[in-house]
């Protein structure tokens, strides 16, 4: 401990012999761990048990899979699987989709039920591919998961429905275009479950257009709707959506 708040390791490969082997060219043999570590935090290893935190608890998250970006905030996962929404102070720069973080900051929930983290986030090195979890318009969304309405623990789920609890990871549905407009679009695969998908910006899809059977990736989240939460995916960009049948 440097007595900053930061911790210092030093790590030395070894052939079966014992002898030290140096590190590739450019790798260095210390890593510094995060300059928002904060031995006071409680550190939650997994997305799951940062949710499992009330609002206003303090957690960090450690070398997370950055899953989206959209606009100032981002959505990191984990193998769990589990995932989250971040709300930084500020973006960390270079940020994309395969890029692992370091997150430091309070549990909270959005206006539509969604958990996330307000606070710091820093890039450390490495990158990491998440791959979407494919989901019914049906399962998407899932039940209530550990929710606590009075201290806002635990995750709450799409009104009336069931199975696993995806909000915060990338997924992956398919269907019919029932309605679409300029940065949205109802999709529907059959089973009378339609699910809003949302862009920040223009979706300049080629051949996309009501009709149209689709497969779309993005983010599990939540609509707010009169009866309660909606299932909602948000595209990363237009290259979340595949036409398969304009």
């Amino acid at each position: 401990n440097s007595g900053d708040g930061r911790y210092y390791f030093t790590v030395v490969a070894s052939d079966t012999l014992g002898n030290a082997i140096a590190p590739p060219s450019g790798v260095s043999g210390n890593r510094m761990a995060s300059t928002l570590f904060d031995s006071t935090l409680p550190s939650a290893s997994m997305i799951a048990a940062a949710k499992q935190q009330p609002d206003t608890a303090k957690v960090y998250l450690q070398d997370k899979t950055v899953s989206g970006v959209f606009g100032e905030s981002f959505y990191v996962q984990d193998d769990a699987p589990a995932g989250l929404l971040v709300e930084p102070d500020a973006l960390p720069g270079g940020i994309a989709a395969g890029s692992i973080a370091d997150i430091s900051g309070l549990m909270a929930t959005s206006v539509t039920g969604e958990r996330y983290i307000s606070g710091a986030a820093e890039l450390v090195s490495g990158s990491h591919a998440v791959s979407p979890l494919r989901m019914t318009n049906q399962t998407l969304g899932g039940e209530d998961w550990l929710y606590d309405s009075v201290t806002g623990a635990g995750q709450k789920g799409v009104a009336g429905a069931v199975g696993l609890n995806t909000t915060g990871l990338l997924v992956r549905v398919c269907g019919r275009v029932t309605d679409t407009g300029p940065n949205w679009m109802l999709v529907d695969d059959g089973s009378a479950v339609r699910v809003l998908c949302t862009s920040a910006v223009v979706l300049n899809v080629p051949d996309l257009r009501a009709g149209s059977f689709v497969t779309v990736t993005g983010l599990s989240s939540l609509e707010e709707r009169a009866e309660g939460p909606g299932r909602m995916v948000k595209l990363r960009s237009a290259a979340d959506v595949a036409v398969l049948i304009p």
